[in-house]
Parts: C-alpha cells; structure tokens; sequence
C-alpha cells in the first residue's frame, strides 16, 4: 500500500494507507456524515454525564437542534467544519452547549469511533 501524508489542524502529519484512506473517506454526503458523528459525540457526552442507554431530554434537544441546524446550513456540501464557519448559525446558550460536548467528546472518538475521528481530522 502507497501512503498519503496528511497535516491536521493541529499541525501534526497524518500517514495512511489508500486502503484506509478509502474506508475513510466512502462515498457520503458530508452533511449525512457530520449528522452522523454529532450523534456520536452528544452519544458519548450522554453516557458519561447522564448515564444510561438513550438520550436524555436535554441531550436529545440538542441533537435534535443540531441535525436541523445541519439540514438547513447555508453552505450545503461546501460547508467546512463548524468551527471554522465565518456563519455562527447557532444560539448563543445552543453553541456554549455543543461547545461544551465537543471538548470532552472530541478525543474520546478516536477510542469508540476511530474511522469518523481520523475522517474529521483530515478533512477540510
């Protein structure tokens, strides 16, 4: 396998392979796939602060804001990661939130999602 080399945001190079590179990057649209690691982030900030199987009601609030928050971004495919958005599109208290389960979830996914953890950070 040839490697591709990657720079993440944190300045640190990245070596995969094209098979890993493949798996990583399959054919998704990047609003589905955004859906789908917010779930696992607000997932995993659910199971340790709140405990249990399901969401909570807060927890389930949120994510409910941020899959619509998601389907109506303005930039559609382009959008780049939220983060870098020049468009805050979220309420002030909703985004303290987000915040709040991103820190504490985001290392935590190379652990209980390490495909969508390697994706996020060599993507754009």
């Amino acid at each position: 396998w040839t490697e591709k080399i990657f720079k993440d945001d944190a300045g640190y190079f990245l070596r995969i392979t094209k098979f890993a590179w493949f798996i990583v990057m399959q054919d998704m649209r990047r609003i589905e796939w955004e859906k789908r690691t917010v779930r696992h982030m607000i997932e995993l900030w659910c199971r340790a602060k709140h405990g249990g199987n399901t969401l909570c009601e807060e927890c389930q609030t949120l994510l409910d804001y941020s899959l619509a928050r998601l389907e109506h971004c303005r930039f559609g495919e382009e959008k780049t990661k939220c983060h870098k958005c020049a468009v805050h599109c979220y309420r002030p208290e909703m985004r303290a939130r987000i915040r709040e389960v991103m820190r504490y979830s985001g290392p935590r996914m190379i652990l209980y999602h390490p495909l969508e953890a390697l994706r996020y950070m060599i993507s754009r």
